[in-house]
């Protein structure tokens, strides 16, 4: 469970779940058991309504190379019922985002935040970042971390990474291993703990 307005992050080695997890939020695989609700309602019920009511900045551009931002906001602006070309254009100018350039001469982190500027312009309430820092060096992931937990105030927030660096902003982090969750609470306390970790196989042997 996610409390409305909260941060999670959700870290774990590759193989670990994350993106099976996130896939599933998405409805994107069906589910072997288990329930997901987003917002109070299943994904099955009202998938498309709740589609416009996530924002999900992946780990790779999902949108065709040759396109520039201005032409993307043209997309989307038939794509959402809830756009806001305003905001969206807002979004660029503070990412320093040229608008008429295509998006494969973009560096990684400019990607990152035409994502970022995307998933904020259609009030998205559910927002999904999947290795939204990893093209970051170390210094350069804090500034990054500070100006997602800022810019989306607010919102709740599911941060998918590998390291526990990345999610310093989260006010709960899981630990995920062998597709199970293994580990949780604040990142202070995760420091301590994460010497070792058994997996959830190990736990039923012991």
């Amino acid at each position: 469970r996610l409390p409305k307005g909260s941060i999670m992050g959700l870290i774990g080695e590759n193989g670990a779940g994350k993106s099976t997890t996130m896939k599933a939020i998405l409805n994107l695989i069906q589910i072997d058991r288990g329930e997901i609700e987003i917002l109070g309602r299943g994904m099955d019920t009202d998938g498309k309504l709740l589609k416009e009511e996530i924002g999900v900045v992946f780990d790779e551009m999902n949108f065709y190379e040759t396109m520039t931002p201005e032409k993307i906001g043209k997309v989307c602006a038939r794509a959402y019922s809830n756009w806001e070309q305003r905001e969206y254009e807002n979004y660029l100018r503070h990412f320093s985002l040229p608008v008429k350039q295509e998006i494969k001469e973009f560096s990684r982190g400019m990607q990152v935040k035409l994502c970022l500027a995307v998933a904020l312009s259609h009030h998205a309430k559910l927002l999904i970042l999947d290795e939204a820092t990893a093209f970051a060096d170390p210094d350069n992931e804090a500034k990054v971390q500070k100006a997602f937990t800022k810019l989306s105030a607010g919102k709740t927030v599911i941060m998918i990474a590998h390291r526990l660096s990345s999610v310093v902003d989260a006010d709960r982090i899981c630990v995920l291993k062998d597709g199970g969750i293994v580990e949780q609470g604040t990142h202070e306390a995760l420091l301590l703990s994460l010497i070792h970790i058994p997996s959830p196989r190990d736990k039923r042997q012991s």
